[in-house]
Order: structure tokens, then sequence, then C-alpha cells
């Protein structure tokens, strides 16, 4: 039974939805991104960023209950699956709720290499550094859909 168990286990995890997403692509643009405020200004961008950044931050995955019993010794397994589920459509969703609010704002929407978009968004200074980009000069990267 533990041999079974651990079997699954390992199949949940290299199957999950989160690994196929993480290894298919790197430099997935629906991943890498900034938006661009063409002719914006400083002040306008940054009070339109803030908004829908905290917007965003309220978007949740839906309530979902785990589909396994605990009683059948699955309940661990199905709660590893579920939490790494959890965190890819958690930033789906997001990303999603960002590329609404902005492009109903105006704002286009402009692909970046993993190496560029990580310090941009990460650490200290990250809201000023995408300020900066959204007001500085029109990007040469691809433009995405909204």
């Amino acid at each position: 039974m533990k041999l079974m168990l651990k079997a699954a286990f390992l199949a949940a995890i290299l199957t999950s939805p989160a690994m196929a997403a993480d290894d298919k692509d790197k430099d997935d643009s629906s991943k890498f991104f900034m938006f661009y405020g063409e002719g914006q200004p400083e002040q306008v961008v940054r009070a339109d960023l803030a908004y829908c950044m905290a917007l965003s931050g309220r978007t949740g995955p839906a309530p979902r209950g785990t589909r396994y019993s605990v009683a059948m010794g699955g309940g661990l397994i199905g709660g590893i699956m579920d939490a790494i589920a959890m965190s890819v459509e958690q930033r789906r969703r997001r990303d999603s709720s960002m590329r609404t609010c902005m492009g109903l704002y105006g704002y286009s929407r402009y692909y970046l290499a993993e190496e560029q978009w990580k310090p941009m968004v990460s650490g200290e200074g990250a809201f000023d550094r995408m300020v900066a980009y959204m007001t500085g000069p029109t990007p040469t990267t691809e433009r995405l859909p909204q």
C-alpha cells in the first residue's frame, strides 16, 4: 500500500499542471510582460498601477475542496497536488486581472525576457522601476495582445 501511495505521489507531481506550465517555456509571454502608458504622466501611471495592483491582489483562486479522503490515505497527496495547482492558478488569475485592469485604462502590454522581468518586479523599489518603464521610451520588444 505504501509503495502504491509513493508511486501515485510521484506520478501526480511529475504530471501536475504546475510542472507542465513551468517547464514548457521559460520565456512565456503570459508570465513575463510589462505595461506601457503611451504619453501618460507619471502621476497617472502611478495611480493606475497602484489601483490595478491592489485590485488584482484580491483576486484569489476559486475555493476548492480536496478530492481525496484523508481516511483513505490520499489526503496528503491530494493536499500537495492541490497546493501546486493552486499556486499556478493564483498567478494566472492575478496576471489576468492586471491585464484586464490595465487594458481598460489604455495601457499596452509588452513582452520582457525573464532575466529583465524578475529584477524589475521584485525587491525594494520595484514599483518605481515599473513606473519608470511604463513612462519611459516605447519598448522595443514584442507588443502583446491585451
